[in-house]
């Protein structure tokens, strides 16, 4: 997709929350900046387009058309493994593929994912604070064992399967994108996790209603965050002990995403900063 050039960086913080992150070339010679995402489905390809496309315009409000070009069949899954490697996150979260070895400590975490799923590795830095923040309130006793937690915008699935190893009774996942939903069950499956706790679906956060839990996780954009602050709101048990992380957060968006929440009751107690995106806990006051 071409790109000015002088907005090749703020597009590129803003796209950075796709999974995969696209990348970005500039042409000396003619100015032109582009960016670019690779998947071996067509048709989720077109989406991730379509997404890039839609985002871009939200900055600048031009119409951008992104080009789908056909490569040489290659195998997509080797060249993905030349770049995804076991990876701690927290003090006990650990993210690794399936074909690699982790000398797991007793205490370690490992969630694997299959990025042949064509839906990220997980790495991208609103997905690693959130499981940060899910490691804090775990190792400072929450009670994951008597807790339903609710993944807005679940993606590969990591959170929702992190949420399953730390104890919770019940985990559901939620994605706008069908894509997401089919690759967050595959990775549940791949990873051993009891079915029975988990409920996968597609759903609209804006729309469909949401089902009450004493942990949600909101890893969407800001701009979602603050329209359906009621509703996400909504879906958090009113005690002292829930807890609410918002992610997908530029730095420069989170004071009026705070705002938003403040307005339904709910106090920042923390938050983590990581390559210009933000993460909070929230709280009841």
């Amino acid at each position: 997709m071409p790109v000015p050039r002088e907005q090749l960086d703020l597009l590129m913080d803003l796209l950075a929350i796709l999974e995969p992150p696209p990348t970005a070339w500039e042409d000396v010679e003619s100015g032109v900046a582009w960016i670019e995402t690779f998947d071996p489905d067509r048709r989720t390809l077109e989406e991730r387009a379509r997404a890039m496309a839609d985002l871009a315009g939200s900055v600048d409000g031009r119409v951008h058309a992104a080009q789908i070009d056909q490569l040489q069949p290659q195998d997509w899954t080797e060249s993905w493994k030349r770049f995804f490697h076991a990876t701690r996150i927290s003090e006990r979260v650990v993210v690794a593929p399936p074909w690699e070895d982790w000398p797991a400590a007793p205490d370690d975490l490992v969630v694997r994912i299959d990025p042949g799923l064509s839906f990220g590795t997980g790495l991208h830095p609103t997905t690693r604070t959130c499981l940060q923040l899910l490691d804090r309130l775990a190792l400072a006793g929450h009670d994951f064992a008597g807790q339903r937690l609710l993944d807005l915008g679940c993606g590969s699935g990591i959170l929702a399967i992190a949420a399953a190893g730390f104890g919770c009774r019940e985990v559901v996942a939620l994605d706008y994108d069908p894509v997401a939903v089919k690759a967050t069950g595959e990775n549940i499956l791949l990873n051993g996790c009891d079915l029975q706790i988990f409920t996968v679906a597609r759903a609209d956060v804006l729309q469909d209603d949401l089902p009450q839990a004493g942990i949600v996780v909101a890893n969407i954009l800001a701009s979602v965050l603050i329209e359906a602050a009621p509703r996400i709101a909504g879906a958090l048990w009113q005690s002292p002990d829930s807890a609410l992380i918002l992610s997908g957060i530029l730095e420069s968006q989170f004071p009026q995403v705070t705002a938003a929440f403040a307005a339904e009751g709910l106090k920042l107690a923390e938050s983590l900063t990581e390559a210009e995106w933000q993460t909070g806990l929230f709280r009841y006051t």
